[in-house]
């Protein structure tokens, strides 16, 4: 078999959309039966972004893959793959990638979604890397998008202040730089029923369950050496990181991750304040966030670092 030639492929675009209605904890306070200060201790959120009623997993990807597109400055036409990460498709089939790229009129692209939940983002990631890399496209557009709130079942009182909706865009291509340091990814399916959703009667959506306890405990005793060990494997230290992007789970989370690392808090980028638990959406809504605002600058180096159902984690290091 003849060798085959890598290529290399740099970030040329990003965007993101957020929903107008905005929950906020004065509102699920009075709704749930609980102090604005307990909810704001449990997990670092004061507002949350929530779809209205006609609005759709699918139309949040929309809004975001067209500000992707602008910052690239490309035509939909030059989109060759969609990779449409999600939890919650607007419907099981055909796929919502199948919808973006209608309404997007990306006509030359194919595509498909990845369902990894709050990883997904850094599978997608991984997955339009090679294909740019083995040559089969050049230009990749991947895409978090999640309604979160239609899956809350408000009778879990700890699970429904978290999540909110949102999407957030990357277009990846083909380049002569190479910005791809290092990915990693991981799957323990022994966890899996530590977070999950199941089909109720008559409901479109499936309802989500967490065991919060069990997920918090998971997450400060293994991301800490997961993130040392792919900086090892990248022969890079945490001092060579300018910036660390985690998936916004709960402020709790990120907070204990970086105390027992010792990271500055002026490296790590978070918006779960304003947005909540964006699930996939969240690492490329504060990517596409941080550069609009122009906080990370060229030759950055950022580590990426996403986990949730499964029990799924990933993790990319690139340079800007």
């Amino acid at each position: 078999m003849a060798d085959i030639k890598l290529f290399s492929a740099k970030i040329i675009g990003t965007g993101h959309y957020v929903p107008e209605n905005i929950l906020t904890n004065k509102y699920l306070s009075e709704k749930l039966e609980l102090s604005e200060d307990w909810i704001f201790s449990r997990c670092g959120i004061n507002n949350r972004r929530i779809c209205s009623e006609n609005e759709n997993t699918s139309d949040l990807a929309l809004k975001a893959s067209e500000s992707a597109l602008l910052s690239a400055n490309i035509s939909a036409s030059e989109i060759d793959l969609i990779i449409f990460c999600t939890t919650t498709p607007d419907k099981l089939c055909p796929s919502t990638a199948s919808k973006l790229q209608s309404e997007l009129n990306t006509i030359n692209a194919s595509g498909f979604d990845l369902n990894s939940a709050c990883a997904g983002f850094i599978y997608g990631f991984s997955v339009a890397y090679q294909f740019i890399a083995t040559g089969m496209y050049k230009t990749v557009l991947i895409v978090g998008s999640e309604a979160m709130s239609k899956t809350i079942d408000d009778s879990d009182k700890s699970t429904s202040i978290l999540f909110g909706d949102g999407a957030g865009a990357v277009i990846l291509q083909r380049s002569e730089e190479e910005k791809f340091i290092n990915f990693s990814l991981g799957l323990d399916g022994s966890k899996r029923d530590l977070i999950d959703m199941n089909f109720k009667k008559d409901e479109l959506y499936p309802k989500l369950r967490m065991i919060g306890k069990s997920v918090f405990k998971w997450s400060l005793s293994f991301l800490p050496s997961f993130i040392l060990d792919t900086l090892k494997k990248s022969n890079l230290s945490l001092d060579d990181i300018d910036y660390f992007i985690f998936h916004q789970a709960n402020k709790r989370i990120i907070d204990s991750v970086i105390s027992k690392l010792e990271i500055p808090e002026n490296k790590v980028l978070t918006n779960i304040e304003d947005y909540g638990n964006t699930s996939s959406a969240s690492i490329p809504i504060i990517l596409s966030e941080s550069l609009e605002k122009e906080i990370i600058k060229k030759n950055d180096k950022l580590f990426l670092i996403g986990f949730g159902a499964g029990i799924s984690w990933g993790a990319c290091i690139l340079e800007f």
